[in-house]
């Protein structure tokens, strides 16, 4: 769901009528309400909104946001894809996202990191040119080589959505040429044809139904005949070039122009530098490319005086203060508190009791700290960890508590941590791991070995005691990548995008065995922070081989040098499976495929070498017939599962 703000500020009170079975929010545990959001958002993405976008952002996740503002869905990218039900295809390259600025300070920022990235490779900065472009508020996908359309889901991996072609979906010049876009619908037709009639607030709701309906409705096909839906590749945006002197000097007109060029809904441009040499010197984030923006206008703000700071230990032992004050309306949302993000900002900005900030609430749900207006009388420090009363370290800009075993607030952010990243079981949510930590159940291993008798004794009741045992089971048996694995574990320095550099070089396995040479040795890790992970692998490589020793079901990561099977029996066939299948499931038959050198495709196309068919094979079959007699040869060798069986085999 969009959290970006309406422009129309929306009080929320008791007259909200909330759908049957939802409670108010200030009513709701933790728990029941990021049930509620994650309710809410599935709804939402699969074009049939429960509640208005205003209520999901004002109310839900504002209060959501109040209660704890480090909750994962709070901090998670909202996945595209989770209402269709394609196959799921791993992107070739992440589909990033793309950081934000809304002030004119944040972009200066962002042209001052391009200038001295040029300037590092002896490329004068005056000579630079951006590129801004409109930013489309629709459905991300992926245009393939091989013709399928797959949506940017988690930004790893999309559903399978190339059958919103055959609906009617098309691009604006009819070309299938790779590369990633966006799928919207024309403002114009969603305002004369959808929002009034159907009562949509916004035109993806119409996108999303139209791509995960099982059957195509007749304002979907009504669409379709006005050719108003479209996936609109990103390289035929309207683009504006000029220099950084330039932009600065003329952003908001220009985008507010660029803004108006496209017949769809945008929510800002996304300004990029255009030296490739630049670019690969950026390179990229685990989130997002560091030679782009997106540039967004800013929203409401108010003045406040802070009445009381909490602090809160993550993770990974840094101690984050929050700025409490008293409850103010930001376009419709009722704030109540900030984070000050780390303790150096406290003495630098002058921030404790009695200073009066300027906060504000743009494209972020969460409330960002502007300034500081007035400092405190007496700044606050952090010495001591909240939770366990260690003394703090200074770790850069941050207070961190050293206690990492020891310190249960760590402990309870490191189990949330592992579930959510590792996102292959359900329930173990806030409250869940609240529950377990209060029990003494801190240890990440041990949660493996318990039964519903264990869970029972803890509160829970039987039939939920059962779902908790079975999640872990699924947990384990469900696969995911090492790198995903080794992420969830939580050590600092060691995100997913790290995870996945060090398990390209080094296998999993001996991972608590290097030391920071080995690991400095690896592109993009650093003395010091190589440094702190070898340390911390040292210091938890019982509790890391213990994890390893239960036996995930973990892809492995090709190790650098390692390609894909360029030879095999199989090398140069492009296959398409198809119909109901007995010799296994589809997806262990493209494995299996795969592993002696094919291409797998999701459909027939002219590229498609060999089709193995199953009972029902219905259109597929049809459109490699009609390959193969156009062709007036066997251009698309049809086999049934009995030929490919006896193949595979020969060896053939």
């Amino acid at each position: 769901m969009n959290h970006e703000l309406a422009l129309e500020s929306t009080v929320m009170d008791d007259t909200v009528e909330l759908p049957t079975g939802f409670k108010h929010p200030r009513d709701c545990t933790v728990d029941e309400l990021a049930t509620a959001c994650e309710r809410l958002n599935a709804s939402y993405r699969a074009g049939q909104p429960l509640v208005p976008d205003a209520v999901y952002d004002h109310l839900f996740i504002a209060t959501l946001s109040e209660k704890d503002p480090e909750h994962p869905f709070l901090k998670a990218v909202e996945p595209e894809g989770e209402a269709f039900e394609g196959d799921t295809v791993k992107h070739d390259t992440p589909m990033l996202s793309t950081d934000k600025a809304y002030t004119e300070d944040e972009l200066r920022r962002f042209l001052g990191r391009v200038e001295v990235a040029a300037e590092a490779l002896g490329i004068r900065s005056e000579t630079l040119t951006f590129r801004m472009t409109p930013k489309l508020d629709g459905i991300a996908g992926m245009q393939r080589p091989d013709g399928r359309l797959v949506t940017r889901g988690n930004g790893f991996a999309g559903a399978d959505i190339s059958h919103a072609f055959e609906r009617g979906l098309r691009t604006p010049d009819g070309s299938m040429e790779p590369g990633p876009g966006e799928l919207v619908l024309e403002e114009m037709f969603f305002q004369d044809e959808i929002r009034v009639a159907f009562g949509m607030p916004h035109p993806r709701n119409f996108v999303a139904g139209f791509v995960g309906a099982d059957t195509v409705k007749p304002h979907h096909q009504k669409a379709a005949d006005a050719q108003a839906i479209i996936f609109f590749p990103y390289r035929q945006l309207p683009a504006w070039q000029a220099s950084a002197a330039v932009v600065m000097a003329s952003w908001q007109e220009r985008m507010e122009a660029l803004r108006q060029a496209v017949p769809y809904r945008t929510d800002g441009v996304v300004l990029e530098v255009t030296d490739e040499t630049v670019k690969a010197h950026m390179g990229s984030t685990s989130h997002h490319h560091r030679w782009r923006v997106a540039l967004k206008t800013k929203g409401e703000v108010a003045h406040v005086r802070v009445r009381d700071i909490r602090i809160q230990t993550g993770r990974t032992g840094r101690i984050t203060p929050v700025l409490e004050f008293d409850p103010v309306l930001l376009t419709g949302a009722r704030i109540s508190n900030v984070t000050a993000h780390t303790a150096a900002n406290l003495a630098q900005q002058g921030l404790g009791v009695g200073a009066e900030i300027e906060i504000s609430r743009a494209g972020d749900v969460i409330p960002k700290l502007e300034r500081v207006l007035e400092p405190a009388s007496e700044p606050m420090t952090v010495t001591h960890c909240p939770s366990c009363g260690h003394e703090a370290e200074v770790e850069g800009e941050y207070a961190v508590c050293p206690n990492t075993v020891g310190c249960l607030a760590q402990a309870e952010a490191r189990l949330r941590h592992f579930f959510h990243v590792m996102g292959n079981a359900d329930l173990f949510g806030p409250k869940t791991v609240e529950v377990l930590v209060e029990n003494g159940h801190t240890d990440l291993r041990g949660l493996f070995d318990l039964n519903a008798v264990a869970f029972v004794s803890m509160g829970f009741g039987p039939g939920q005691a059962s779902n908790l045992v079975r999640e872990l089971a699924r947990c384990l048996r469900e696969a995911v990548p090492d790198w995903r694995f080794l992420a969830a574990l939580g050590l600092r320095h060691l995100g997913r995008g790290d995870s996945r550099k060090l398990l390209a070089v080094y296998p999993l396995e001996s991972i608590t065995n290097l030391t920071a040479e080995d690991i400095a040795a690896v592109e993009g890790f650093g003395p010091i922070t190589s440094a702190s992970i070898a340390e911390q692998l040292q210091e938890q490589r019982e509790r890391i081989e213990a994890m390893i020793r239960l036996g995930f079901n973990l892809e492995r990561t090709p190790l650098a040098g390692e390609g894909a099977a360029a030879e095999g029996p199989l090398a140069g066939q492009s296959i398409v499976f198809t119909g109901t299948l007995t010799l296994g499931s589809r997806g262990e038959l493209e494995e299996q495929a795969r592993g002696l050198g094919a291409t797998i495709q999701s459909g027939v196309n002219s590229k498609t070498t060999i089709l193995v068919c199953g009972e029902k094979a219905g259109s597929k079959r049809k459109k490699a017939e009609a390959i193969n007699e156009k062709a007036g040869k066997e251009q698309v060798r049809i086999l049934d599962e009995a030929a490919w069986a006896a193949q595979m085999e020969g060896g053939k």
